[in-house]
């Protein structure tokens, strides 16, 4: 993760809760990573690759590799945009980056995440669905 990350289009926002602080009085290093994982769920959601992700349809994404690079503190009370976008793509992987963002607008932290498609029932790599390589063209 050595080059900056696009301005991805698709974004939430994150309120930060009392409760994900850590003993120092700022966002525990590990609500991050949940942060970008609920900013991944949305963007797979939304896009229509899971209906529900309680329930795993017969394919779907694994997390395989996730890397953060803390930027900036973050405090309570505080709202952070997270933007998560499609890095690169393979035949049964793609990367996904994430940018995140408190309210004034500063780089809190950058993430990068290797995902892999895979069929559940046998637990082996399968290759992506055309829509998310449809999807990963238009946004490279």
């Amino acid at each position: 993760m050595s080059k900056k990350m696009p301005d991805f289009k698709f974004a939430i926002y994150q309120p930060v809760a009392w409760g994900d602080m850590d003993a120092f009085g700022h966002l525990n290093n590990v609500v991050y990573a949940r942060y970008f994982e609920s900013g991944r769920a949305r963007f797979f959601s939304d896009n229509g690759f899971w209906s529900d992700p309680g329930k795993p349809e017969k394919e779907g994404v694994i997390l395989v590799r996730q890397e953060l690079k803390y930027r900036k503190q973050v405090r309570f009370p505080a709202t952070l945009q997270i933007r998560v976008g499609i890095l690169s793509a393979s035949s049964r992987g793609f990367v996904m980056g994430c940018t995140m963002l408190d309210d004034a607008g500063d780089l809190c932290c950058e993430a990068e995440a290797d995902l892999l498609w895979i069929d559940f029932t046998t637990g082996k790599p399968v290759r992506l669905p055309q829509k998310l390589r449809d999807l990963a063209r238009e946004l490279l």
